[in-house]
């Protein structure tokens, strides 16, 4: 499965061992807590020895619960990090606890953490604004956040969050769709939900330009002078820019102002300006584009977009 998953491109984020939501039996933490360290290490090994070659694994320790420090469980899962770090140092490693924690938020396994994950059902902005504060110079990304058909979440809620946690957290993010994530009762349809189809214009959104140089238009803000929300709040516009100037994205989430103004003195060149619709991927030229970069500049949304909602992205790219 790992093989064919890296013929497809894909990365996996792998649990050695899933610790389960609240310590609780759909994991293993209570197993853990009943093994000897030493049978916990040669674990980490087996696993590192057996995947050492798999460049497309991330290993993540943890899984929805975070260990009482000093128990028996949290030193079984340190064990086996540890068993991994002898055999197969090259993977990479995040962590995945309780909700409203980052990879970071387990202090017995800072040390070993290269990508920090934010996990939240919250405002992800706010949530990835302060991993990145904590996490310094480590790749921040959305790890978990409130997945499509689940807690009555609007599939706009959805696409927000994808954009913010690029725009905001800086190195991606995982979105979920039940019942895709548990291959759950017609989980093929679900490949068309409209949840789904939305993290696949994201990803053509994206994926044709350079998303991995963008860094966020945190407060005070340079690029977004007018429009941008309270930061903290739902009417946060999130926005970031590349260093040389040339690619700028903006996210306008439902509901937030209908009129954004970008200091395109910020920018570089002639700058293309168009608005996609998130929710099926149509482009819109906008009125009087190319802009040179200098001065303020108003862009308002088409409207609601093809599913309804009202969020928009604003592309500016020099040409």
């Amino acid at each position: 499965m790992i093989a064919d998953a890296r013929a497809r491109g894909m990365l996996v984020l792998l649990l050695p061992a899933y610790l389960g939501y609240a310590g609780g039996s759909e994991g293993w933490f209570q197993d853990m807590s009943n093994s000897a360290p030493a049978e916990c290490h040669a674990y980490g090994v087996y696993l590192g020895l057996r995947f050492q070659n798999a460049e497309n694994v991330v290993w993540v320790a943890g899984g929805d619960y975070s260990p009482p420090a000093g128990s028996a469980g949290e030193t079984c899962m340190l064990e086996i990090m540890d068993g991994l770090d002898e055999v197969d140092g090259d993977n990479l490693r995040s962590g995945h606890w309780a909700p409203e924690s980052t990879s970071r938020s387990q202090l017995s396994f800072r040390s070993k953490i290269d990508l920090n994950g934010v996990y939240t059902y919250g405002l992800v902005h706010d949530a990835c604004r302060d991993a990145r504060d904590i996490a310094g110079l480590l790749p921040t990304f959305l790890l978990e956040s409130t997945y499509e058909n689940e807690h009555s979440a609007p599939t706009h809620l959805i696409r927000r969050q994808a954009y913010e946690s690029i725009l905001e957290c800086g190195a991606g993010q995982i979105s979920g769709t039940l019942p895709i994530w548990n291959f759950g009762n017609g989980w093929e349809n679900a490949l068309d939900s409209p949840g789904s189809l939305s993290m696949e214009h994201a990803h053509d959104v994206f994926a044709g330009r350079a998303w991995y140089d963008l860094a966020p238009d945190d407060p005070p803000r340079t690029l977004l002078v007018a429009g941008g929300g309270t930061f903290g709040s739902d009417s946060w516009v999130s926005a970031a820019s590349t260093a040389d100037g040339s690619l700028a994205v903006v996210y306008v989430p439902h509901p937030a102002a209908r009129t954004i103004t970008v200091d395109l003195s910020t920018l570089s060149g002639a700058l293309t300006a168009t608005w996609i619709d998130p929710s099926n991927g149509d482009i819109t030229v906008v009125d009087g584009s190319p802009f040179a970069s200098e001065g303020n500049q108003a862009f308002s949304v088409p409207g609601d977009n093809a599913d309804g909602a009202g969020d928009w992205v604003l592309i500016l790219e020099a040409l």
